[in-house]
């Protein structure tokens, strides 16, 4: 045998052993000290209950006798009374010769700006910076998906590029074109007075496009008087959206959520407090919310009704919805329950945590039972108390401060 290849087999065997020596003399500190430790991190629990109920606002239908309707409002956006929402078409001919109204009426509006810009100087270098700054307007209202700007925005290029390549040779022309269009538009005009109708806003408030059926059904004053049976009949009822109904007109900058809860979960609130709402659908934002009425509690049911003053105009289209009610909330370090120990001299909570080899005591107060876990304050007023990230110790051994553990 080679003196290198015995040699070579001596080093492995040697570092094997070493391995396994290592192994065995970790294992055996691991059962000696039996030290596990979690980070004390920041925790925030709430009080409170998930459910399912509806939305209510104060709400008037809109009707039309016509076949096809063009909304002319936003979701949500708020109108005055008398304000036009929709247009309305007899037939598809008459909303066919409306598209080339508008079309036209664009068009002159656009040779009109540029005709009378004509008459003044224009200064081409800035003309071009406006051009390209409405062309990466366009672009962001494209990647938005934002179709009621676009139009607009586009309109607005298109004009500006016209009024930049117009010359003092063109504009007789153009005058004469105004004239022409405007002509034909009128003959358009005069053809359609028969087949279309304006729809207007018959209150102020806020348009919505969805129509359920519910809008005549509830209101702030039927929740006012609402039983439980009452509640369960309408949760329960198929209601169908009238077939002439186009929309509707929110009345009022309140709306509600009415739902059905224990008695015992309802005992959390009381009327007149302020709640967080977490709605499931259609509502990112977590809402503040006003504990309206809570009604007398019949089969260990309680009737609650939350209300809000803001964000009316994204809640035109909500109904049905899920929902987490937060009453309560409660906000400190969290702390596994098998790490508490009591002081023997008084009586009051606190956890070891390690540092550098010793469990030295911190002291804590619990504010709140999470099942496994308690939340207890954060309080950093004294070194003495817990901090985010220490180093909390769980074991079963026996322990004291100032004691070394590993």
């Amino acid at each position: 045998m080679k003196q290198g290849t015995l040699f070579t087999r001596i080093i492995f065997a040697v570092i094997l052993v070493t391995l396994i020596a290592y192994g065995v003399l970790a294992a055996f500190a691991n059962l000696r000290s039996g030290i596990t430790t979690t980070t004390a991190l920041t925790y925030e629990a709430g009080e409170g209950l998930s459910t399912t109920g509806l939305v209510v606002r104060d709400e008037v239908p809109i009707y039309s006798d016509y076949s096809i309707n063009v909304l002319t409002r936003t979701e949500g956006e708020k109108v005055s009374q008398g304000t036009p929402i929709a247009v309305s078409y007899e037939d598809s001919d008459a909303q066919e010769l409306q598209s080339q109204i508008s079309a036209m009426e664009e068009q002159i509006a656009q040779l009109q700006y540029v005709y009378n810009s004509s008459f003044s100087n224009m200064d081409k270098e800035a003309l071009d910076n406006e051009i390209l700054s409405d062309i990466i307007q366009c672009a962001v209202y494209t990647t938005r998906e934002d179709l009621n700007s676009l139009p607009v925005a586009a309109s607005q290029v298109k004009s500006q590029v016209l009024r930049r390549y117009l010359d003092v040779a063109n504009v007789a022309e153009l005058q004469s074109q105004i004239t022409q269009l405007t002509s034909e538009l009128n003959a358009l005009q005069s053809q359609i007075s028969q087949g279309t109708s304006t729809i207007t806003a018959q209150c102020s408030g806020y348009f919505s496009g969805t129509v359920d059926g519910y809008e005549e059904l509830l209101s702030s004053q039927i929740l006012a008087d609402m039983t439980i049976d009452e509640y369960n009949a309408l949760y329960q009822q198929q209601v169908q959206p009238p077939a002439s109904a186009i929309g509707k007109m929110v009345t009022s900058s309140t709306w509600y959520y009415v739902t059905l809860v224990d008695a015992q979960q309802a005992d959390l609130f009381e009327k007149g407090d302020r709640v967080s709402v977490s709605l499931a659908y259609d509502f990112s934002d977590e809402l503040e919310m006003t504990v309206w009425r809570l009604s007398d509690a019949a089969d260990g049911k309680r009737l609650m009704v939350l209300s809000c003053n803001d964000y009316i105009a994204d809640a035109t289209k909500l109904r049905g919805q899920a929902a987490d009610i937060v009453a309560h909330s409660h906000a400190g370090l969290r702390v596994p329950k098998q790490a508490i120990y009591y002081s023997d001299d008084t009586g009051s909570a606190g956890v070891y945590v390690l540092e550098g080899t010793q469990a030295v005591w911190k002291n804590i107060e619990i504010i709140y039972d999470i099942g496994e876990s308690y939340i207890v304050k954060e309080d950093k007023s004294s070194i003495d108390n817990l901090w985010p990230g220490d180093e909390i110790i769980i074991t079963s051994q026996e322990l004291s401060d100032g004691k070394v553990v590993s």
